[in-house]
């Protein structure tokens, strides 16, 4: 029993500190409490040297960012909520979230997740399961801080900043909020 908590205790800790802004190498950070009292990690990052745009591959996995839409978060904020388009292409099932990770960044600082009131598009989402072999759209929203340009980024999970600017396989799309 105790060996089993230790797990889910260890495998909690990971998934808190895995993504591409969850980085050992950060300067500067500027902290943000949502609505619900979360905290959130608005951490400025350095612009990765080389990406792919739009779409590509990262591993087994093949990810397209495809689309945009400006929205209102459960808090009513100005969110951004975007649709990952995401190809398991391992042979197990997997959750996105445990292998990628996907963060929006405005004015050169990360953009907080927002919650949402439909189901569908919260963050949840992102941990739905994807069997081997199968395609989804997965959804993730992120508050606004004003009406400038967005860049998206997907990489593989729990890199450092290092990692992440020397990451070849990192996938980034723009998008107009105004």
């Amino acid at each position: 029993m105790k060996k089993g908590m230790a797990f889910i205790m260890t495998m909690a800790i990971t998934l808190l500190f895995s993504g591409c802004g969850c980085s050992q190498n950060s300067t500067t950070t500027i902290g943000n409490n949502d609505s619900q009292g979360r905290y959130e990690d608005n951490t400025v990052e350095p612009e990765p040297t080389t990406t792919q745009q739009n779409e590509g591959k990262i591993g087994d996995f093949a990810i397209a960012i495809t689309n945009s839409e400006v929205t209102k978060s459960s808090n009513d904020k100005n969110a951004l909520l975007v649709t990952y388009r995401f190809t398991n292409g391992s042979n197990k099932t997997v959750k996105f979230a445990d292998v990628l990770s996907a963060e929006a960044y405005q004015n050169d600082t990360a953009c907080r997740q927002a919650s949402m009131e439909n189901q569908d598009h919260d963050i949840e989402n992102m941990l739905t399961k994807v069997e081997a072999g199968k395609t989804v759209d997965v959804y993730e929203a992120y508050i606004l801080q004003d009406d400038s340009d967005v860049t998206v980024r997907v990489c593989k999970a729990g890199q450092t900043a290092e990692q992440e600017q020397n990451d070849t396989t990192m996938i980034t799309r723009t998008f107009k909020v105004k």
